[in-house]
């Protein structure tokens, strides 16, 4: 007496097949008979000998329904394919069963791999029924891969597939070992240093130095790591050599008196000068990285504090005797010459000259008088011009770290 299976309208042909699958799952394929082959694969029948995808191996169909025989059915074992054929005018029903539980059960064992870089990748597939929850996160859920006897790497969920049908859930994760991913290295923008940059997925990974720069992105929940650090020695004398610079000599001002030729004789106030000048001299320039800003210097030539004026008078009286009455006349006048870069040696002079200014020999004694005086004012001294020391210093900022350190090139000529 053949054996029905969920329903009498289907009977068993022999012993169903049984597959040991991995972690204790199972695959079951029945093979059935249908009760009446001419007609039962109308579209109106199909519902007597098609069960529901998903459906357990031991639930009663809703046509004819049969309950499984004592000890026959398997845990968790439901319907995930299901096809008819002919075979010798007989129709032929074959049901696949597979156990599909409530919770996710690897469907082998993880499959591992190794990027480029060396960083495990494992991937790992599990089933479960039809709409089972799953609740893993892309960036923090992590496993323990370990191969034989091998020291357990930790390895990031970085993404992850759904495979849904009727019957089961299927999800295919992949995890990455945290790591260095990429690494470069290029000269850095100080002399005498390296710039290296590390990408890296997971967990940051900082090279050693002086931190630059740091950004994450993130994908999917899962994060990538750019840190870029200076190595070597960032600060201090990058650079010596010799240039020529043009520099200013400070002038002179001199306040004294000229005799004059003539047969009267006398002296006048004159200003003698010396002008300021320029000249070139050999320069010691150092380029250096410090992490202040130079602050104010007192430069050599520098004349920006030496300059002097001279004010000149002249002063002229004349006296008219005349037949009646004396005229006399006077006249007074001032100029004032300014001198930067200059300084006085000295600072007053005066000067006179007197004569008789009669014209005929009848005519009465008539003089004349001029006085000039020489005033300065300003420097009288070089004091604050030098020769040696600083001739100009140039700074800028190179770069600022991300503990907020500024690092300046400083260029300075000195003499």
């Amino acid at each position: 007496m053949a054996v029905s299976h969920r329903t009498n309208r289907l009977k068993l042909i022999g012993t169903p097949a049984v597959e040991q699958l991995q972690n204790g799952r199972y695959q079951l394929t029945v093979n059935c008979t249908t009760m009446n082959s001419r007609e039962d694969w109308y579209s109106a029948n199909k519902a007597r000998i098609f069960p529901d995808f998903g459906s357990l191996e031991s639930a009663e169909m809703s046509i004819d329904g049969l309950a499984p025989r004592t000890g026959e059915a398997y845990t968790d074992m439901r319907l995930v394919s299901v096809q008819s054929s002919t075979q010798q005018e007989k129709y032929i029903v074959t049901l696949v069963y597979q156990t599909l539980g409530d919770s996710f059960v690897q469907v082998k064992d993880d499959t591992v791999t190794y990027t480029e870089n060396g960083l495990r990748r494992v991937t790992r597939e599990s089933i479960a029924k039809a709409g089972t929850d799953f609740q893993k996160t892309v960036g923090t859920t992590s496993i323990n891969s370990q191969i034989d006897t091998e020291t357990a790497v930790q390895c990031f969920l970085s993404s992850y597939e759904i495979d849904d049908t009727d019957s089961y859930r299927e999800v295919t994760e992949i995890y990455v070992e945290p790591g260095e991913i990429q690494t470069s290295t290029k000269p850095g923008r100080i002399d005498g240093t390296t710039e290296v940059t590390i990408v890296s997925t997971g967990t940051a990974v900082v090279p050693t130095g002086e931190l630059i720069f740091s950004s994450e992105t993130e994908k999917q929940g899962y994060s990538t790591f750019t840190r870029t650090a200076i190595q070597g020695t960032i600060t201090g004398t990058k650079q010596t050599y010799k240039d020529v610079v043009a520099v200013d000599v400070p002038g002179q001002v001199k306040c004294t008196t000229e005799s004059g030729t003539t047969g009267a004789g006398g002296t006048v106030a004159i200003v003698q000068v010396t002008p300021r000048r320029s000249k070139r001299v050999s320069a010691t320039v150092t380029i250096e990285v410090t992490t202040t800003s130079p602050g104010a210097i007192t430069p050599a030539y520098d004349l920006g504090s030496i300059s002097c004026s001279v004010t000149t008078k002249r002063e002229s009286f004349n006296i008219f005797p005349g037949f009646l009455e004396t005229n006399q006349s006077y006249s007074l006048s001032a100029n004032t010459q300014t001198y930067p870069g200059c300084f006085l040696t000295s600072s007053r002079s005066t000067g006179t000259v007197s004569y008789d200014s009669k014209i005929r020999k009848e005519a009465s004694n008539a003089t004349s008088t001029v006085k000039t005086s020489c005033a300065g004012f300003g420097s009288g001294s070089a004091a604050g011009w030098t020769e040696t020391g600083i001739l100009k210093r140039k700074s800028r900022p190179l770069l600022t770290a991300l503990d907020g350190t500024t690092y300046y090139e400083v260029i300075t000529w000195s003499a």
